[in-house]
């Protein structure tokens, strides 16, 4: 099986969009889920929730992996996020960075991907696109095996997020 390379912000099959209003009336519109045995959120949710957590995002949006149709490599996942365009968005940007590098560092095959249109088509401060890309860890195994190794490096993301989030968070969090 061969890895696709990274795509250009395309969005294949989404299956979780989290919208969450930044101001005084926050609130969250989360499409039902479907858990997985035993009750545990399905790693879309998870890592939506995790992301969620930080004020700064607000909009988290996954997109499955899935078997290309036209040479049968796997298409990888994406986990696609906006941030508040001030210090605090600045913030979390370098905190999940720095993340996303460790997780690296220690096997895990995620990557980092930004983008922007030019200013002059959007909102000044709002062109940024923040991605993560998870791609299966063994680089020759079956679609089936990939697929799931992917659900598998979410489900780690989101763990390891979670844990850097109640743990370093708080003392990098901009103050005001």
């Amino acid at each position: 099986m061969q890895l696709k390379s990274l795509p250009p912000l395309q969005k294949p099959n989404a299956t979780t969009i989290i919208e969450r209003k930044v101001g005084k009336n926050m609130s969250k519109s989360i499409p039902p889920g479907s858990p997985r045995k035993g009750g545990k959120p399905s790693a879309s949710q998870a890592i939506t929730d995790v992301l969620l957590s930080f004020e700064g995002i607000d909009e988290v949006e996954v997109e499955d992996a899935e078997p290309d149709p036209d040479d049968g490599s796997i298409i990888p996942a994406a986990v696609s996020f906006g941030l508040s365009p001030d210090a605090l968005g600045v913030h979390i940007l370098e905190f999940i960075a720095w993340a996303v590098s460790d997780m690296e560092s220690a096997g895990a095959s995620v990557h980092l991907h930004l983008e922007s249109q030019p200013p002059w088509l959007n909102e000044p401060g709002r062109t940024l696109a923040v991605s993560i890309y998870v791609n299966p860890r063994s680089d020759d195994c079956s679609v089936a095996v990939g697929l799931r190794e992917i659900d598998e490096e979410i489900d780690e993301m989101a763990a390891f997020l979670k844990e850097t989030y109640e743990e370093y968070w708080p003392a990098c969090r901009p103050r005001t």
